[in-house]
């Protein structure tokens, strides 16, 4: 725990002056360079126009130490409006404080009190600390796989790899994500016993994927996914693009057989998403077969 931490007194408030909507997009050139930055004008657009931007401010210290920002959505997937939420980023002296859990809250409350049933966000399946406060902290899941949806990054964090997505829905009032919000995880006991998809091997410490298992007709499956990718970027970036391309094929296939996920067990070396089948679905599966 950083001394800035230990000192914080944190206030969560929705930001409109721009002295503090420059101080985002410094922030984000902090977190990731200066390639990937939303602008002050967009974000004041978006404020005006059904959109959000949320920061945490250590009032202690007079600094902020994260933020949020949301605009306003509408696809043919879903027959209403919802709130995407774009980006967050908790500044390096701030972070493994629970600040990016207790924004993505307030913006729930915020978007509730405007209307909003639904926000949706993307994040990286590489990304395995991420996705434990995104499937099982906040309660969300993800049931669409986007291949590469910025294209080619450039990024410090991006560089190298294709800039593939999960694409997540957080379902503001359904049952899993009252309880997050009451403090309860997402983490079943029964998640451990799910056939596993991918079979790996190890090559001087470092886990490598290799084959495909099939995809059945079980309550679920887990999708492994390095714990710590980065650092394998680092000495053997070519089974960091291995992982990319299987868990891409993996997902896909996974979410055409109507699975989608909805959590992560973690480990010191392998995590492993965990992917349930809709229980329509199934139930219509059974059917078919006693037919």
């Amino acid at each position: 725990m950083s001394t800035a931490a230990k000192q914080a007194k944190f206030r969560y408030d929705v930001v409109t002056d721009f002295d503090h909507l420059e101080e985002i997009v410094a922030l984000q050139k902090a977190v990731w360079g200066e390639d990937v930055v939303t602008s002050l004008p967009q974000m004041v657009a978006a404020n005006h126009n059904g959109g959000v931007v949320i920061a945490v401010f250590d009032d202690n210290k007079g600094r902020m130490a994260g933020f949020c920002y949301g605009f306003p959505g509408f696809s043919e997937l879903s027959d209403k409006p919802y709130l995407c939420s774009h980006m967050m980023a908790i500044n390096p002296d701030y972070q493994n404080q629970g600040l990016g859990e207790q924004l993505k809250f307030e913006q729930r409350k915020w978007a509730i009190t405007y209307g909003y049933e639904k926000i949706v966000w993307t994040f990286d399946p590489l990304e395995a600390r991420n996705a434990y406060l995104n499937l099982c902290k906040l309660g969300a899941y993800a049931k669409t796989y986007i291949k590469s949806v910025y294209g080619e990054m450039k990024d410090k964090v991006n560089i190298g790899i294709p800039s593939d997505r999960f694409h997540v829905e957080w379902d503001l009032h359904s049952p899993t994500v009252t309880a997050a919000a009451n403090g309860k995880r997402n983490v079943q006991i029964e998640w451990k016993d799910y056939q596993k998809l991918v079979n790996i091997q190890w090559q001087d410490g470092i886990p490598v994927p290799d084959s495909l298992n099939h995809i059945g007709d079980g309550p679920g499956h887990l999708l492994p996914v390095p714990a710590n990718h980065r650092t394998i970027k680092e000495s053997a970036p070519d089974v960091v693009m291995d992982w990319r391309m299987m868990i891409r094929h993996a997902a896909q296939k996974a979410f055409a057989a109507d699975y989608k996920v909805v959590g992560i067990l973690r480990d010191p070396s392998i995590a492993h998403y965990v992917l349930v089948q809709n229980r329509q679905s199934r139930e219509n599966r059974r059917n078919a077969i006693d037919q």
